[in-house]
């Protein structure tokens, strides 16, 4: 903002005819916030108490009736424009479009007849640059008219400058240069020095009055466009594509209308520039997300229309951007703008009205008429025939729209979630009862079973084939995937794995049998699993595996882990896999650990696996503890390493842990049990 002279008033100070301003040392005092605070204080009171505020044509008289104009080169001199009549036109035939780089227009009027008292001339309008002569005598100077657009300051609203008492009479000539840009020059009257006070209320609160609508407006928009950002990047599980697009519509969207109003650019210390290469650069990549927005909602379109488009669109925006950064002339490629834009609007439309658009009726036709009014406000406004706030509105009553089929689908969303939820609870409760429901008892050994899902439902599997009291069959098995699928073939090797008690003695078999049935039942999944058959009696461990972590045999004696490694196939893809047996010795103190890779492959915030290296020393460290406690402190373990937590989801796939301690077994104990 700039005010040119303010006569005798306390709070500003004029320096001279430069266009430059010095504060009282009291102004500099306070930080630069509380002034803009004080400002923003300011747009409220003038807001409410416009009402009483006095017109400023109370005390002055207007002259814009008697302003004749010329287009000029930017380079003409005064002298010559001044001797030259014959292209003056009057100003009401001025019409007030962006002037070439290289044009300025030229203002004169004849100041009226003598008087008697001192009179200031008051200037309303919006221009970079502004000098003003007397009878061919430089009176006063707003911005460089001969510099570039990089010095170009913001001149809007009022300049305030005093006529010497000869002035009566003579030939008032305005030069204005706006580098290309439009202007606005919509009042230039004459006053005693007294009207100022009027001139200052008017320069808040009529300004304010115009662009409160419009700043508003631009504040929920982009407001409701960075929340629905947030909300979506910050809440959900994934990234909704469309929503984030939609949302960064609306964000740029509001911040282009606000950087369209002088009254918030006069709130930040930046070049006029700047507000311009904001403006020209949100114009050209404005229309990516709203295509993106509209091809996660409408699809491709007929024959990948909107692909199409978005394409044309990413590389426009590229090319005109870097086009206008490296010949430093912002809006340089603005011209084929406007035509794409009326194609994307088009295009849009066309797939918008299809018939067979896959929504509900009531929010197909809500999003249809929402977006008839966006559409035919921003073509009229693209086409030079209506001014951006009217497209602004038209955009509103779309996003409203928006809003009206987005709250209708959240809401049958979440009546469709809870409906799953439901289902998934069922599903759990289903899957639970296909587990153990108690550990085997035999003879000479201490079981634990840690099963931690990933979600409401698992992959992952345990059973047990109990022969006697003396040897029982162990099998650890894990699903590819999660979730429900996972889970329905969970419980295929659950009744797989039941029909094997015949063969419990035989690791090789049982898995060569389990691998048989699920051949042909299985199109991109597989199995893995692991099977222990233990003879207490015998003091022997068999072991066979189907493509499963290897088996972990804690030996006493040694005070070693040993990792016991076979070969074997993935279950469910080639019937003729053979399966391989290995008979390893227990005794007193050792301990077998059975696990599926959701524990190894557990990670921490880096990234980085849990892994072997960090299970055998765990192992190694926690010989003496009984089975069911070394598996809750594994977990725990994990957890803390990984800073995850069990049972809320925190992992990225099920755990399944059985702990195996063999302990003292003699025939006299068993026949005095």
């Amino acid at each position: 903002m700039f005010l040119g002279h303010l006569h005798r008033t306390p709070f500003l100070q004029y320096s001279g005819y430069d266009g430059q301003m010095k504060f009282p040392v009291w102004v500099k005092i306070l930080p630069r916030p509380v002034w803009r605070a004080i400002w923003l204080l300011l747009i409220v009171t003038a807001l409410g108490c416009s009402s009483g505020i006095e017109n400023i044509e109370s005390q002055s008289v207007s002259i814009e009736r008697d302003l004749e104009f010329r287009f000029e080169r930017a380079s003409a001199d005064l002298s010559e424009i001044s001797t030259d009549q014959s292209a003056w036109r009057s100003f009401s035939d001025l019409n007030l479009r962006p002037l070439r780089a290289d044009q300025e227009v030229w203002l004169r009027a004849r100041l009226p007849g003598p008087s008697r008292e001192e009179t200031n001339l008051y200037l309303h309008g919006s221009f970079p640059t502004l000098v003003i002569y007397l009878d061919g005598n430089p009176l006063y100077q707003f911005g460089n008219p001969t510099g570039g657009i990089e010095e170009a300051k913001m001149g809007f609203f009022w300049h305030l400058v005093p006529l010497p008492l000869d002035s009566p009479g003579k030939w008032l000539y305005f030069r204005l240069r706006t580098f290309g840009y439009s202007f606005d020059l919509d009042d230039v009257r004459l006053g005693p020095p007294g009207a100022y006070r009027e001139v200052l209320s008017r320069q808040v609160s009529q300004p304010l009055r115009q662009d409160f609508p419009t700043v508003l407006l631009g504040v929920v928009i982009a407001f409701v466009g960075l929340a629905v950002v947030v909300i979506s990047i910050s809440f959900g599980k994934g990234v909704d594509l469309a929503a984030v697009s939609l949302g960064l519509f609306c964000t740029l969207y509001g911040i282009r209308l606000l950087a369209e109003i002088h009254t918030v650019q006069l709130l930040f210390d930046v070049p006029l520039t700047v507000w311009i290469y904001v403006k020209d650069f949100i114009t050209y990549a404005i229309e990516i997300p709203a295509i993106l927005f509209a091809e996660q909602i409408l699809g491709k379109g007929w024959k990948s229309s909107i692909r199409w488009v978005l394409l044309i669109q990413v590389v426009y925006a590229a090319v005109a951007i870097l086009l206008d950064g490296v010949l430093g002339v912002p809006g340089a490629a603005m011209a084929p703008n406007s035509y794409l834009a009326v194609l994307v609007i088009l295009v849009i439309g066309a797939n918008v009205f299809r018939p067979g658009l896959a929504l509900a009726r009531h929010d197909r036709w809500v999003l249809r008429a929402g977006y008839t009014v966006f559409a035919l406000t921003a073509v009229v406004a693209n086409l030079g025939l209506l001014t951006l706030s009217g497209e602004s509105v038209g955009f509103f009553v779309f996003l409203c729209c928006l809003g009206d089929v987005v709250v209708r689908r959240t809401r049958r969303n979440e009546q469709q979630l809870v409906s799953i939820q439901q289902e998934l609870e069922t599903a759990r409760r289903i899957q639970t009862t296909i587990l153990p429901d108690k550990m085997p008892e035999v003879m000479g050994l201490d079981l634990a079973v840690r099963y931690v899902p990933m979600s409401e439902v698992a992959g992952d599997f345990y059973d047990f084939l109990v022969v006697d009291e003396e040897r029982a069959g162990m099998l650890v098995a894990d699903v590819s995937g999660h979730g429900i699928p996972a889970a329905l073939i969970a419980s295929m090797v659950k009744v797989a794995f039941s029909a094997q008690a015949e063969r419990a003695e035989s690791p090789s078999q049982v898995l060569t049998e389990m691998n048989r049935i699920f051949c042909g039942k299985m199109k991109s999944q597989f199995v893995t699993a692991g099977y222990i058959y233990v003879d207490i009696a015998a003091g022997k461990l068999s072991y066979s595996t189907a493509g499963h972590p290897p088996l972990l045999l804690w030996r006493h004696s040694e005070e070693k882990v040993h990792e016991i490694k076979l070969s074997g196939m993935l279950m469910g893809h080639l019937p003729t896999a053979e399966y391989v047996t290995a008979e390893v010795a227990i005794e007193s103190g050792d301990r077998v650990i059975l696990y599926t890779d959701g524990i190894v492959e557990a990670t921490n915030r880096a990234g980085d696996f849990f892994g072997k290296e960090r299970l055998l020393p765990f192992i190694e460290s926690n010989q003496e503890l009984s089975a069911a406690n070394f598996a809750d402190a594994l977990l725990e373990h994990v957890c803390d390493w990984t800073h995850r937590k069990l049972g809320d989801g925190g992992f990225e796939d099920d755990l399944t842990l059985l702990v195996v301690n063999v302990g003292e077994y003699s025939k006299k104990s068993r026949k005095e049990t």
